[in-house]
């Protein structure tokens, strides 16, 4: 009797020690899996940027082919048309790409500021109550029963209509320069007040007075590309099914912003 109970306990000790061995695997397996799912996601970021970095070099390759064969007389108006000094072949040709390459890169941040302020305005709305969202169309002049969505959509496209991304994206970039100027020292703010010709106070003064006379100057103004972009530089193909999608009705803004 007592070798059957010590015979039971031993049993009952391996099935225990059973038990905790396959509950550690599983965690070792779910550690590890998770640890692959961020490795494939940093891998998936990683081929984005190297995606990006392709298609510009070969944007490069293909234009400073083009360029090339340019004659030189051509190739001098083309730079100079573009403020770049006219000089050797080889040089112009060679500023002729970096300027391209900074347009390119200058266009594809302006596009996502503008996808930026239409997703913090689309979520502001969305946050709203229907009371809310219902007296908002009723200022904007549209009454009835609507559905929360169409609401949005409506004083969204309103929001637009009313220049509200170049003025969000000038506000972005008023802030920006707030921010960059008080973080200043007041001897370097007092020598740029001279250098602008502002007078010189106390420094919120000083910042106030430095912003308000760059935004006259169109520092925060929507920015203005070259027409002649369009023909000369390929625009690289956008991302798209690697990060989640905003939605429709943003896609749809983006486009309707973009032929303003």
């Amino acid at each position: 009797f007592k070798r059957s109970r010590a015979a039971s306990k031993r049993v009952e000790e391996e099935e225990e020690q059973h038990e905790e061995e396959v509950e550690e695997n599983q965690e070792a397996e779910e550690e590890a899996e998770e640890a692959e799912g961020g490795e494939e996601g940093e891998e998936e970021q990683e081929s984005e940027e190297d995606a990006l970095k392709r298609r510009e070099e070969e944007i490069t390759v293909a234009r400073k082919k083009e360029l090339k064969a340019m004659p030189v007389g051509e190739l001098k108006d083309l730079a100079t048309g573009k403020g770049l000094e006219a000089g050797k072949k080889e040089d112009m040709v060679g500023a002729l790409l970096t300027h391209e390459a900074e347009v390119r890169a200058a266009q594809r941040a302006h596009q996502a500021k503008i996808r930026e302020v239409l997703v913090k305005k689309k979520e502001e709305l969305e946050a709203l109550s229907a009371p809310e969202l219902k007296d908002l169309c009723a200022a904007a002049g549209t009454k009835g029963m609507l559905a929360k969505q169409a609401r949005v959509e409506l004083l969204l496209k309103q929001w637009q209509d009313n220049d509200g991304v170049d003025k969000a994206i000038a506000k972005m970039a008023r802030d920006a320069r707030e921010a960059e100027l008080g973080a200043m020292d007041k001897e370097t703010l007092r020598k740029l007040c001279i250098k602008s010709g502002v007078e010189c106070f106390v420094k919120e003064v000083i910042v106030d007075r430095i912003v308000k006379q760059e935004c006259a100057k169109g520092r925060f103004a929507k920015p203005r590309l070259e027409e002649d972009e369009d023909e000369d530089v390929a625009q690289p193909a956008s991302k798209s099914g690697k990060k989640a999608q905003v939605g429709d009705m943003v896609e749809a803004l983006l486009a309707n912003e973009a032929n303003r």
